[in-house]
């Protein structure tokens, strides 16, 4: 298996209280993996640690090769791992392709110095629109693109922030809840572009959802979290008949 993130023994405590114990991952490049488990199982911490918000108490973190244990948010963004968070948090002011454009950071118009000389950002400029103007289309939000991003449904503001971050040119993206509060076709939407994403781009994804019924329509391998460890992995039909998941989250 060509492993884009490796865990290994990764743990985490808050004061003597045990949130992730002993846990390893290690997650192909390409595919769309998701996480699972009740509520204060330790997802969003397991993320929290990865993507450098937390530091970890013990154990690894390998990211496309490189050692990025401990590391802080923005020196893991540079290696090209980035996430979404639950409640999307765009540039509200900004509209859809001013959000795309900024996003990016291939623009040495963005240093104070280059500013007022234009011929040294102007093709930086033009190439960031081309992209903006794929991901537009890849995101399905070209019919909007000139609307601020404040009057975007909740929706299109999850693909919003999904554009945002393939503006990065990100290898592997964090998601938490990308469907949560959205309606059932819009959520079938959103996982078909994640798949999309992932097969054209080759752009791996954790994911962490608790709509199974719509996510293990489209997922490759799922990561059943209990009291801060991993329980199960396997496939979305192997997870649903595993003892211990129906136990600890499907319920008896």
């Amino acid at each position: 298996m060509d492993a884009l993130l490796s865990v290994r023994n990764l743990g985490k405590h808050f004061d003597g209280h045990v949130v992730l114990e002993s846990i390893d991952l290690d997650l192909e490049a390409g595919k769309v993996h998701q996480l699972i488990g009740p509520n204060g199982s330790g997802k969003t911490t397991l993320v929290n640690v990865i993507a450098g918000a937390l530091k970890p108490s013990s154990g690894t973190v390998h990211f496309d090769g490189h050692d990025i244990t401990g590391k802080d948010p923005h020196e893991v963004y540079r290696y090209g791992l980035a996430r979404s968070f639950q409640i999307p948090q765009p540039f509200v002011n900004l509209n859809v392709n001013e959000n795309l454009v900024t996003s990016s950071t291939e623009n040495r118009g963005d240093l104070y110095r280059n500013a007022p000389m234009r011929f040294r950002w102007v093709a930086d400029e033009r190439k960031l629109q081309k992209m903006a103007d794929e991901v537009l289309e890849l995101v399905n939000l070209t019919h909007v693109v000139d609307n601020l991003s404040s009057n975007l449904s909740g929706g299109q503001m999850k693909l919003l922030e999904l554009g945002r971050i393939m503006m990065t040119g990100a290898k592997m993206i964090f998601m938490d809840e990308p469907i949560a509060g959205v309606n059932p076709k819009l959520a079938h939407d959103i996982f078909k572009k994640i798949n999309q994403i992932c097969a054209e781009h080759g752009i791996t994804f954790l994911i962490i959802e608790h709509r199974l019924d719509i996510a293990f329509q489209y997922v490759d391998r799922v990561y059943a979290t209990d009291q801060g460890r991993i329980i199960a992995e396997g496939t979305a039909e192997e997870i649903l008949e595993n003892s211990d998941v129906i136990e600890s989250y499907l319920g008896t």
